[in-house]
């Protein structure tokens, strides 16, 4: 086998690095660190845990009534981890104070300090122009007010309310850069309509730091 291929010959590695390497993710932890002496292999890091702390991840933008496209193709999310340590979202729930709700069921990497977009169609021909890291179904954002929350389980991890604001057309909504937190982006003081154009003709920072600041 891989392992049993690679040995130390007066200081030097016997084996097939190549083969080492692809096999890797399938060895032992112990297999690993003798492929890691031998051939210089490092060990893939342990797979990112989901959130869990309320305030983990923040909700610092969205486009709720897209211009150049229509709201059932072009509306979108961002998601910002302000932590030191890396997420996978795989397992959340987001949904609002009704009935539209959805499950990222798939591996969707939040590093720590960046940001992912998700929204209802992937196709940036159609959707206005922004990339998106995950695309779903069955969500839909209000023109004059909606709610937008994920949770783990049972444990809210943030939640922004829009009920008291005016969506403007074409422009998305950005949290002040100084108030990245799960508390601050409950206060609508704290955001700014986006101002950077984008895409096909929207306004916002998708996926990138906001213009917003406050």
């Amino acid at each position: 086998d891989v392992v049993s291929s690679c040995t130390k010959n007066g200081g030097d590695c016997v084996g097939t690095k190549e083969i080492a390497i692809n096999a890797l993710d399938q060895l032992s932890v112990a297999q690993q660190t003798l492929l890691t002496v031998c051939v210089g292999t490092t060990p893939p890091p342990p797979p990112a845990e989901p959130p869990t702390i309320p305030g983990d991840i923040v909700i610092t933008e969205f486009m709720a009534n897209p211009l150049v496209v229509s709201d059932s193709v072009g509306e979108w999310f961002e998601v910002h981890n302000p932590t030191s340590t890396d997420f996978d979202l795989n397992g959340l729930v987001v949904g609002d104070n009704g009935v539209d709700s959805f499950t990222i069921d798939a591996t969707l990497f939040l590093p720590a300090g960046g940001f992912v977009v998700l929204g209802n169609n992937g196709d940036t021909t159609v959707n206005g122009g922004v990339t998106l890291d995950f695309v779903y179904s069955d969500f839909f954002l209000g023109d004059l007010a909606d709610e937008i929350q994920i949770l783990n389980g049972t444990t809210l991890l943030d939640e922004i309310d829009y009920s008291t604001v005016y969506i403007q057309s074409g422009q998305s909504r950005e949290l002040s850069t100084s108030h990245f937190n799960g508390t601050d982006n409950d206060d609508e003081g704290n955001w700014c309509y986006g101002t950077t154009l984008f895409g096909d003709g929207g306004y916002g920072t998708p996926g990138v730091t906001n213009d917003c600041q406050l």
